[in-house]
């Protein structure tokens, strides 16, 4: 197990807290702190206790599989995206396997994305050629200011 670490905002991390879904949940629930408490973050996720949303921020207590729906609800973010990260906690030594496990959902912006492909490819299976790669690049590249 890993030893404690401070992070920049002094918050003592846990084994698990240098993960992605530890730094997640600590960007999140800071996104969110202008609707919702901690407090109030976790009695949506079923918990009681609004310190267990602290544990996971600093990754001294991980998410379990079983929350992930209703956390994810109580983050107001895409259950699959959660999933995604709990898993790569979970098998840190098999991120392979997580990334099999968790590749075969998609989040609802990536169904909508794929449905548009199928409809702009007149639902053939298109090669991803370096000209499409930087047709998708050139739509999420930082704009800049004007």
């Amino acid at each position: 197990m890993k030893k404690a670490v401070s992070d920049p905002k002094n918050l003592s991390l846990g084994p698990y807290g240098e993960t992605r879904l530890a730094a997640f949940l600590r960007k999140r629930v800071e996104e969110l702190a202008s609707r919702y408490s901690q407090r109030e973050i976790a009695a949506k996720a079923g918990y009681n206790n609004a310190n267990i949303i602290s544990m996971m921020k600093a990754g001294t207590f991980k998410v379990p599989l079983s929350r992930v729906t209703s956390l994810a609800r109580a983050l107001e973010v895409d259950e699959i995206i959660l999933l995604r990260l709990v898993l790569e906690q979970e098998l840190p030594e098999d991120s392979h396997v997580a990334m099999l496990l968790s590749s075969a959902t998609i989040t609802s912006n990536e169904r909508l994305w794929l449905d548009a492909i199928r409809v702009a490819s007149r639902q053939t299976d298109p090669e991803m050629t370096d000209e499409r790669r930087a047709a998708i690049d050139a739509i999420f590249a930082p704009r800049k200011p004007e």
